[in-house]
């Protein structure tokens, strides 16, 4: 869903088409990943007046800590309407989705979806740079947190570099993964914020593990 908040306006659309089903209804949702006070929501929408195209009708929720709560007077029908902005008084959340209903036939197209601050005057952009998770070779790295930045972990063998996935706390933060020419050896994944202020470096240190010498069959290890 990173397309539908990138500032790109071309036709690099999110979209929910499906080849095993139409889907008539479905959403799409910003965390800032933090409480802001908002008070407009703006789309832009992707046409091609066949197959792809705006929503039929939307309307909006927002996070109220515990649960999902409709926005009073979000309700809007859009149809072939390219743009739409909805107002609505001032609320403060940490994240808001707005429900979508295709026109028949059609899967929903959005190009953008922007939250604007408090008198529409400002979008929410994002301030996080950390990560919720990192997988090493498809495991949970042991120990992690979001605020600790230094880790070791031992692997099998010298030839054997690590693959690494990681997710950002703010799903519109970049990140960049450096991974070493050998181990041992050190990866380092830098995040950056949305708004480019704020970055972070994670550092993972591979050793390796050390063997114990072989057992020549009389209790005595050989070597």
């Amino acid at each position: 869903m990173d397309r539908i908040n990138d500032g790109d306006y071309s036709s690099n659309r999110w979209t929910n088409w499906d080849p095993n089903e139409w889907r008539e209804k479905d959403w799409i949702q910003i965390d800032f990943g933090k409480t802001e006070a908002i008070s407009e929501v703006r789309f832009t929408f992707y046409d091609d007046e066949g197959g792809t195209r705006p929503p039929e009708s939307l309307y909006l929720e927002y996070w109220n800590g515990s649960d999902w709560t409709k926005i009073k007077n979000s309700d809007a029908i859009i149809e072939d309407k390219d743009e739409k902005t909805i107002t609505f008084d001032e609320i403060t959340t940490s994240k808001i989705r707005a429900q979508l209903k295709a026109m028949p036939e059609t899967c929903i197209a959005v190009v953008e979806m922007e939250v604007m601050g408090v008198g529409g005057d400002s979008p929410i952009i994002g301030e996080d740079a950390t990560l919720t998770n990192i997988l090493v070779n498809e495991e949970k790295l042991e120990g992690f947190r979001s605020d600790q930045f230094t880790y070791e972990l031992e692997v099998e063998k010298e030839t054997d570099i690590p693959s690494i996935i990681v997710t950002p706390t703010d799903l519109f933060a970049t990140y960049e993964v450096v991974l070493p020419d050998s181990v041992p050896g050190k990866a380092s994944i830098i995040v950056t914020s949305e708004d480019q202020e704020n970055t972070n470096t994670y550092q993972v240190h591979f050793t390796v593990k050390q063997q114990n010498p072989p057992d020549d069959g009389k209790g005595r290890l050989q070597g």
